[in-house]
């Protein structure tokens, strides 16, 4: 505060504006009439005090059935404490999915909070008091609901909250992400979960054309949930490169005026296709549809109708694309199935500009092993926002053994094939925020797990390898992948959110 105030050092920067404009906010909506729409994921017991005015919450009980909930009175009892934790988690960029899986959401938090922590205080109040991140761009009622805070869990020194005695709850990350989350709860709250729930929860609606009635699409989980549950409650909590590409186009560059420049950076040879249709892979790997509705909905459609197809005796690729294609639309062709019938026009498009086979580009799946150059991290160090996709491991390595980074960084020497760790990776499977590039020290930033860790090119980009069951590209003899860590980027030139 001393720093912000006039006259000051930063008396006109503007973070320090935000950060008293938040302050002015909450003062003054505190005392109207409207309550935040948010208001439940500031409501916990983690702390020596409640997070709220006392009387404002009624029926706080542990020993009833879990998840814990109580009614809400009065939903501005939680603004002191909404207003700290949304400045603190920006400015100290401390953003933490804690045992869930959400790097990939998370990682955009982090992101903004550092490229442009006025905008990120800005819309993190939008989003307590509106309940959407930009307008639009809200979640599903039943996300609302969720009272996160109210979940026990377990730390060295005992329950939080103390009273609590019982069953602790599951890590339902990777393992890297549950080995570094040991002694924290199954999920954050505040600012870091109601941004990470709105993103996967619009995702989902966005996919599947409409919002749950009966259900959320992202839960919560607790102590003594059974597995059925607590795998419903978190089965959409991992990203990918379509849903980074989108996130990145509804937080970053917005594309008002023209088009985004987000964009997915891979190595062309990974492209099944040849270098020269990497074009065609990058923009079908951004724009493909959720997991769960290419998986467990569209290709089925696609597989039923081919059998139709065979029972008629059509078994030509060309006829067997002249038959799905039309009762595919025809099946998708209301106004909910938006993002499905785009899909389909896009493969469309692609199979017809670049001369090839509409349902073989459909099977075309991304990158899933490290296989960066020099140059697509390069591309990546000199965009303005720069999210990785990345195999934890060496993060793990990072944190829980420093000595060996150490060691790898003086004999110049890639992390997979040394000191014990597997030769090569098993598959990319989290989502950082590169915060910096130092070339001459051969230092990269990288930002997870609320903190971060320098990692060297030898680490990120190791040597070449092949990978059983994935080719390079036909039209090259040079291998796509390699012993290091990454899988791709998701990068883009400017952050014009507000």
């Amino acid at each position: 505060q001393d720093h912000c105030a006039c006259p000051g050092p930063w008396c006109n920067d503007d973070t320090c504006k935000a950060v008293f404009a938040a302050i002015d906010v909450f003062t003054e909506l505190c005392a109207s009439e409207f309550d935040p729409v948010f208001a439940n994921y500031s409501v916990t017991t983690w702390g020596y005090y409640p997070s709220w005015v006392v009387g404002s919450v009624h029926g706080l009980n542990y020993a009833a059935e879990m998840p814990v909930k109580v009614t809400l009175k009065h939903p501005k009892g939680v603004c002191g404490y909404a207003v700290c934790d949304l400045l603190r988690t920006i400015l100290t960029q401390s953003a933490n999915q804690m045992m869930t899986g959400t790097c990939s959401y998370v990682a955009s938090l982090a992101a903004l909070s550092k490229k442009a922590p006025a905008k990120a205080i800005k819309i993190a109040v939008r989003l307590f008091w509106l309940g959407e991140i930009t307008p639009g761009l809200a979640p599903c009622p039943g996300i609302l609901e969720q009272q996160p805070g109210l979940i026990p869990f377990k730390t060295k020194m005992g329950w939080k909250p103390s009273f609590y005695s019982g069953g602790s709850g599951e890590c339902h990350g990777n393992s890297a992400d549950c080995g570094h989350a040991s002694g924290m709860p199954s999920q954050n709250i505040g600012l870091t979960f109601e941004w990470s729930q709105t993103l996967i929860s619009k995702w989902m609606a966005i996919n599947w054309g409409y919002c749950s009635n009966d259900t959320v699409r992202t839960g919560v989980t607790y102590p003594g949930q059974s597995k059925e549950d607590a795998a419903m409650a978190t089965r959409n909590q991992g990203g990918w490169y379509n849903s980074m590409v989108w996130e990145c186009q509804s937080l970053f560059d917005l594309s008002e005026s023209g088009p985004s420049s987000c964009r997915l950076v891979i190595n062309p040879l990974t492209c099944a296709l040849g270098v020269d249709m990497a074009p065609l892979c990058k923009e079908k790997w951004s724009k493909e549809l959720a997991f769960p509705v290419m998986h467990e909905v569209f290709q089925w459609d696609i597989m039923e109708i081919l059998s139709e197809a065979y029972e008629k005796g059509i078994v030509s690729e060309e006829g067997q694309e002249s038959y799905v294609l039309p009762a595919l639309k025809a099946k998708y062709a209301d106004d909910k199935y938006a993002k499905v019938l785009e899909y389909i026009h896009l493969l469309e498009s692609l199979a017809e500009t670049y001369q090839t086979n509409w349902l073989r580009l459909n099977d075309l799946a991304g990158p899933p092993y490290p296989s960066f150059t020099i140059a697509e991290l390069n591309q990546t160090c000199e965009a303005h926002i720069n999210m990785l996709i990345i195999d934890a491991t060496v993060l793990q390595v990072a944190f829980s053994n420093p000595e060996i980074i150490y060691q790898l960084k003086l004999q110049k020497l890639p992390a997979f094939g040394n000191y014990g760790l597997p030769e090569k990776s098993y598959g990319c499977n989290h989502a950082v925020f590169l915060s910096e590039c130092d070339y001459a020290a051969n230092e990269y930033t990288i930002w997870t797990w609320g903190t971060s860790v320098k990692l060297t090119r030898e680490i990120l980009l190791g040597y070449p390898t092949t990978q059983r069951g994935y080719h390079t590209a036909p039209d090259s003899y040079l291998p796509a992948w390699n012993t290091g860590a990454l899988c791709a980027a998701v990068i883009a030139d400017k952050v014009n959110v507000h």
